[in-house]
């Protein structure tokens, strides 16, 4: 069973900006003539960062197949082209401090991570699963436990705190000493935005 670390190993930090620019923009569900091909063409032409304000999500509705809306959202491009060029610029930080927490994991506890897709360009994929590679423990995890689990964590992520990003990475002592306003080129505050 292959590691996190071997997946991330695989990407370098220009497949991870290409792979997050050029195809991880728009979420899966939405409509394929939707495309950022062409803006990831067009960042390279950037200086960065790019108008480093903040920014909000741009907000719309997809028709679920029960035919009740489900409110999605996209990041604002420019912003989350920030984003990527700060961890495109900080991978292998980001690769030592993965490998660092994964390293002793039994079992990969989601399937849901980048890593490099056969024959396509994305580096993600919902319910992707190659067991070849990946393994199976679900059998095992169930056979151990008498509850399982289940959570929709679509609405997760625009609540996630702020600095949680910079303390997960570096502790959050270490983070919060860094916290001043002349700290702000530190990496994982870079990576907090």
């Amino acid at each position: 069973m292959r590691r996190y670390i071997d997946y991330k190993n695989e990407i370098t930090d220009s497949s991870l900006y290409d792979g997050l620019i050029g195809y991880g923009l728009f979420a899966e569900k939405i409509p394929n003539f939707l495309t950022s091909v062409d803006f990831l063409t067009f960042t390279r032409t950037l200086t960065f960062p790019v108008n480093d304000k903040p920014k909000d999500f741009i907000r719309y509705s997809s028709m679920r197949n029960i035919n009740i809306p489900r409110p999605m959202a996209i990041p604002e491009p420019f912003a989350y082209a920030n984003q990527v060029k700060c961890l495109s610029d900080n991978w292998q930080k980001l690769k030592d401090h993965f490998k660092d927490k994964t390293i002793d994991d039994p079992f990969k506890i989601s399937r849901i991570h980048l890593r490099k897709l056969e024959n396509k360009p994305e580096l993600f994929e919902m319910s992707y699963k190659n067991f070849s590679k990946d393994g199976d423990p679900e059998q095992d995890i169930v056979i151990k436990s008498k509850y399982v689990a289940l959570a929709d964590i679509s609405n997760c992520f625009p609540s996630i705190y702020s600095h949680s990003i910079s303390w997960a990475l570096v502790g959050k002592s270490f983070a919060k000493s860094k916290s001043k306003p002349a700290d702000k080129n530190e990496w994982f505050n870079q990576i907090d935005l």
